[in-house]
């Protein structure tokens, strides 16, 4: 069973109104639904296991070269960039980390916490430490 919280998200690159809803998946983390498209960001079977296994078991852990290169097309909510700043930081490899993202999530919606609130509460460490420019 979903657990859903609405909410009615301008996306600003083409000024499109799209709803937005923030739902629980089976292993308790958070994925977003886009009803009008009837897509989900990740697995409702588990947002957070479907990324570990595989963004970072069958990519970044697969990949052995010292210096890996990602390229991300669809930023989404940030929950593979995230899992990836944490095991490059366990692992010690330099990681060279590129993403695109043609509707990039309000303000609103990251605001609602859960997982998106992890993502972008390392925002300012980020910014402190690296001088990463602050996601709109």
């Amino acid at each position: 069973m979903l657990k859903r919280a609405s909410s009615s998200v301008c996306i600003r690159s083409n000024l499109i109104i799209m709803e937005i809803d923030i739902q629980k998946t089976a292993d308790g983390s958070q994925t977003l639904f886009v009803p009008s498209l009837d897509e989900h960001y990740h697995s409702i079977k588990g947002a957070l296991t479907e990324s570990q296994h595989i963004f970072i078991h069958m990519g970044f852990q697969a990949c052995k070269c010292e210096e890996p290169r990602i390229l991300e097309i669809g930023f989404g909510t940030g929950l593979n960039a995230l899992l990836t700043i944490e095991e490059a930081e366990k692992t010690q490899r330099k990681t060279h980390y590129t993403s695109l993202e043609r509707y990039p999530l309000s303000m609103e919606i990251i605001a609602q916490g859960g997982v998106l609130g992890e993502i972008y509460s390392i925002d300012a460490d980020l910014d402190h430490n690296y001088g990463y420019p602050k996601y709109p």
